[in-house]
């Protein structure tokens, strides 16, 4: 991750606008919604979902918290300490067994640990074009073979009212996932955020890592 991306994400956790990415709303970052997305809840209904779980890119932990509560072994790792001050702190109120890491979603082989399934609740779309191969080998040095990365990002159908994260096609995802990868399925969904209470148009992928 790229150190000035860092610090602005870090900013928006303390509170403070960060002008580059301006996405802090009411004190708070646009995508804390106080609540596991549902397409995430879905998955869990649906059985889809198998443990160990990583969840990248987690904030303050409320998919993770949603995960362990079900049962499963959950981690969640992001690269804002102040967010995983509060992840932390969530689970200790709610009294929920999660691990939470301070760590860049590029080098997840840090946490020297392998999980059956990762889940990204709105990280890809925040990446470049030159980060994207990058953060696929960081995938590939956690997640077991044949274990699923679920990927939820916003859609390029119809153009964004925000002018961040980017927006992302199907074919973007088939060709950043073309070696190593089983695409088996993409569906539209929702994505919730603060300014956007129903939800924005979003891209729920399913990925096998083939290895």
């Amino acid at each position: 991750m790229l150190r000035s991306q860092q610090e602005g994400f870090e900013q928006l956790y303390q509170g403070q606008d960060a002008p580059e990415i301006g996405l802090l709303h009411e004190g708070l970052p646009a995508w804390e919604v106080g609540y596991p997305q549902p397409a995430f809840q879905q998955l869990v209904q649906q059985e889809k979902i198998k443990g160990p779980i990583l969840d990248i890119g987690c904030g303050t932990g409320d998919a993770t918290l949603y995960l362990a509560e079900q049962g499963y072994e959950a981690w969640g790792v992001d690269f804002s300490p102040t967010a995983i001050q509060l992840a932390r702190e969530k689970a200790a109120q709610r009294a929920v067994q999660a691990t939470f890491h301070v760590g860049d979603a590029l080098n997840l082989q840090a946490l020297s640990s392998r999980f059956e399934t990762i889940i990204d609740s709105g990280l890809f779309h925040t990446f470049s074009d030159e980060m994207r191969q990058p953060f696929v080998e960081s995938l590939e040095s956690v997640l077991r073979k044949g274990g699923h990365y679920y990927l939820l990002c916003f859609n390029d159908q119809p153009p964004l009212p925000v002018k961040f994260p980017r927006s992302i096609s199907q074919q973007e995802i088939y060709e950043t996932f073309q070696t190593g990868w089983h695409v088996q399925d993409i569906q539209p969904t929702l994505f919730i955020i603060r300014p956007f209470p129903a939800g924005l148009p979003a891209w729920i992928a399913t990925l096998v890592y083939t290895g």
